[in-house]
């Protein structure tokens, strides 16, 4: 890691010169060297909450919604795996940030399919076949 980040925002068009962040997140960057397998979901959770009286009445309190993403990484060499995935699994577990995106080159989609979140659970390392290594991944995104 690096103990010191500088950051320079230019903005001409900004006649307030006046620029606000919710959250920066500044990491080291993976990106495999496959790409996530076929068949990965994102949705949307409503952690709303529903009750029902004893008359009918629904009640209804709204919660916010966030995405869900599941994916696999497959086929990874068992460099790949442990240098990169299991670190990541070590150093962020369920606790850190984690950025994840779909498909970096599609720009048209990029802040569709990009995940700012934390790993909802810690899921093993297979050895699918001789030297090539498989991993689920599922990400809770921060809201």
């Amino acid at each position: 890691g690096y103990r010191y980040w500088r950051i320079d925002i230019t903005d001409a068009n900004n006649a307030d010169t006046y620029y606000e962040a919710g959250r920066m997140y500044l990491s080291e960057v993976w990106q495999p060297l496959k790409n996530i397998s076929f068949g990965w979901e994102m949705r949307w959770i409503d952690p709303s909450t529903r009750q029902e009286s004893r008359g009918g009445q629904l009640y209804i309190t709204p919660g916010v919604p966030y995405r869900d993403l599941r994916f696999k990484l497959s086929l990874l060499s068992q460099a790949e795996m442990y240098e990169e995935a299991f670190v990541l699994d070590r150093l962020r577990g369920t606790h850190g940030d984690v950025l994840a995106i779909v498909d970096p080159n599609d720009t048209l989609r990029l802040m569709d399919w990009s995940i700012y979140g934390v790993l909802e659970a810690r899921t093993p390392i297979s050895n699918v076949v001789l030297a090539l290594y498989e991993k689920a991944f599922r990400l809770r995104e921060l809201v």
